[in-house]
């Protein structure tokens, strides 16, 4: 479904959504992030320091460099930034935010009426989850920016008749800075053949696998200024940093039953890390000064060679931890990021005041997983060429996650994907319907309402 542009009040009415779905989330975002108290000093790591400050901080071979550019950027256009002055953060972060809600609604307007597409955004871009990671200094909210952002272009790319070449080469560049962000992304290009090849009128068409080379090349001309980087400093290749097989050593060691409310990862890594390290490296590689600037290098040679052996001769422990992480990721909810914000307000009344909020996020939740799942079945079931292309980003996203280390902090990335789902599904209510438009635009003005009353109740 496209913009019907035949008369001027279409394209009025068009623009005036446009302008809803920045400024709605933006002004309560910012509402938000500027009068309460966030998570900024709480659970951020040090990508402000890498920003700021580098020479003051370990090595940023560990770190993904997206997030530290996007700082180092506000850094410079409004003025120091710091723990003690965190509002331009806050500023670009809502910014980003409520971008991420216009290309949403684009995206969704593929296939859902005006208002339905226009009521889903206003669900995505003022959901809780959305207004609480905007006031985070930490890279959720631009992850989840990008990968709206990378769903557009993709779409826009691979799920138009013909094929466009620009709009993949734009999506390589798209999910290349996404992957800069977070490198969960680097494999997309296979997951995007798979999807291609299940289109049974485009696999056989050469200028769909010339605009798939095209997104391929981009992607990877995005990421080699960093993978060169690391190789010259480092002598080894890797992608955007040295982490995998630490998130990979961290679900081999033992069964971890990841749930929404705890973090497994952090027990297991003070109890177990410290003697894979001494076994593999020796004592000395247990003091911080050992191996200067390239110990986050050294710790990962170490944990590749414990995975390599754990992989020789018990493999069963890491593919249970696959599996449940798969499961976790698709059913799995971020209450406790909602728990959290609202005991930095209320601490004197925290187990009171979250018991019913938390219980309502954890509800909506539900819903939107329930819906979301439902949509994604759907449309892959009629192979809806959109949907397949989102869906081949949203797949590679819950593969890769679910095959290293997982807790709650990383399944917001998920959010804008279910909600795509959901409006697909919801779409289809006005063709077994008499009354379907109607049908489908209150439904997602319900969906919006509840949205913003869960964010409305954070307060209270």
């Amino acid at each position: 479904m496209e913009i019907q542009e035949g008369s001027p009040d279409s394209v009025v009415l068009h623009r005036l959504r446009l302008l809803g779905c920045f400024f709605l989330p933006l002004v309560l975002s910012l509402l938000f992030t500027l009068c309460f108290e966030t998570l900024r000093l709480h659970q951020a790591e040090d990508y402000l320091s890498l920003a700021v400050r580098p020479s003051r901080v370990p090595s940023s071979l560990f770190r993904p460099p997206g997030y530290i550019a996007f700082l180092h950027f506000i850094n410079a256009v409004a003025g120091p930034i710091s723990n003690d002055r965190p509002a331009p953060i806050y500023i670009f972060q809502d910014i980003v935010l409520s971008l991420a809600t216009v290309a949403w609604y684009l995206t969704a307007r593929r296939w859902m009426t005006a208002w339905s597409a226009w009521w889903m955004a206003l669900a995505f871009g003022c959901n809780p989850l959305m207004i609480v990671l905007a006031g985070y200094i930490h890279y959720d909210i631009l992850h989840t920016g990008l990968c709206v952002l990378a769903g557009l272009v993709l779409v826009r790319g691979f799920a138009s008749n013909p094929v466009s070449l620009r709009w993949a080469g734009l999506a390589g560049l798209a999910v290349g800075v996404l992957t800069l962000v977070r490198p969960m992304t680097l494999v997309m290009p296979a997951f995007l053949a798979l999807a291609l090849c299940l289109q049974t009128d485009r696999a056989r068409q050469l200028r769909t696998w010339l605009a798939w080379a095209a997104f391929s090349l981009a992607l990877v001309a995005t990421i080699a200024p960093r993978t060169w980087n690391i190789y010259a400093r480092t002598g080894h290749v890797t992608g955007v940093n040295v982490q995998f097989w630490l998130q990979v050593w961290t679900i081999c060691e033992e069964p971890i039953r990841v749930n929404s409310e705890n973090i497994p990862g952090l027990a297991l890594g003070n109890r177990r890390l410290g003697p894979v390290i001494e076994k593999e490296l020796g004592a000395s590689a247990l003091q911080e000064s050992y191996g200067g600037d390239l110990r986050p290098l050294i710790i990962e040679m170490g944990c590749r060679d414990r995975v390599l052996e754990i992989f020789r001769t018990n493999p069963w422990i890491y593919l249970s931890n696959v599996v449940h992480n798969a499961l976790f990721f698709l059913t799995g909810d971020s209450r406790m990021r909602i728990r959290t914000f609202i005991f930095y307000q209320y601490p004197d009344t925290y187990m009171i005041s979250p018991a019913w909020t938390t219980g309502f996020f954890i509800a909506s939740s539900a819903l939107l997983h329930l819906c979301g799942v439902l949509g994604l079945a759907l449309g892959l079931w009629r192979r809806n060429p959109t949907i397949m292309i989102l869906a081949s980003l949203f797949i590679c996203l819950w593969i890769v996650h679910s095959m290293v280390y997982l807790d709650y902090h990383y399944i917001y990335s998920k959010f804008p994907f279910m909600l795509w789902f959901t409006g697909y599904l919801v779409s289809e209510l006005h063709k077994i319907s008499p009354s379907g438009k109607k049908t489908a635009a209150c439904v997602s003005a319900a969906f919006a309402l509840f949205s913003l009353l869960g964010t409305v109740l954070l307060i209270f």
